[in-house]
């Protein structure tokens, strides 16, 4: 009698574990990628970086680079895409990333902006690829003044069937999502620095 209750027991748990298997997701490695758009001293460069890649990949704690806004550099995200699987009844029905960008330590809770997203690509066998070829952001130098920045990038998939929830892509959140730095050299801030240097020059000669 207790080995029958046993029996049951393992029965009964082994098929809720099947009826709450994930029956669509996320790739685990090769999964996400960004494309950054920048412009220093004139060179323009699409710069590729892996959000995850069985772990956090080449985005997170990347040096983008300095940007003088003033000189028309640039920082703008050009696209960025992501892939996921589907086994039997399942179904991916939508993708959505997101940026945050402040100066470093000063993370709070600020705003983020859509990339948006869709598919892009049937990768045979239920695998999909999904993001956007032109995301064409704002110059993201040109929109703080602060020198040392971080900018920080997230987003999700949502599917029908198990799970019902959305699936995210945010390095576990921990400490932050998928973050990198940048620096801006301030409005004004090579002129202060001769004014300064010139200003020194002269009170010595006096």
């Amino acid at each position: 009698m207790k080995k029958l209750l046993v029996l049951t027991m393992c029965l009964a748990f082994w098929g809720t574990t099947v009826a709450k298997a994930a029956n669509w997701g996320f790739w685990d490695a090769d999964r996400s990628w960004i494309g950054i758009h920048t412009k220093i001293s004139n060179v323009i460069v699409t710069n590729w970086y892996t959000l995850w890649n069985a772990g956090a990949g080449t985005f997170v704690n990347a040096n983008l680079g300095t940007f003088n806004p003033s000189a028309g550099d640039e920082l703008r995200i050009a696209e960025y895409n992501t892939k996921t699987w589907k086994g039997a009844g399942g179904d991916v029905t939508g993708c959505e990333y997101l940026y945050i960008y402040y100066e470093d330590g000063q993370r709070g809770k600020p705003s983020s902006t859509s990339m948006g997203g869709g598919w892009l690509q049937d990768l045979g066998d239920g695998n999909q690829k999904w993001g956007s070829g032109n995301v064409g952001s704002a110059n993201i130098a040109g929109s703080i003044s602060t020198v040392t920045n971080r900018l920080e990038i997230y987003g999700y998939i949502s599917g029908a069937t198990d799970p019902v929830d959305a699936i995210f892509d945010d390095n576990n959140s921990a400490p932050a999502n998928y973050d990198a730095l940048f620096y801006v050299v301030p409005e004004g801030g090579m002129v202060g620095l001769l004014t300064a240097g010139l200003g020194c020059l002269f009170w010595r000669k006096r």
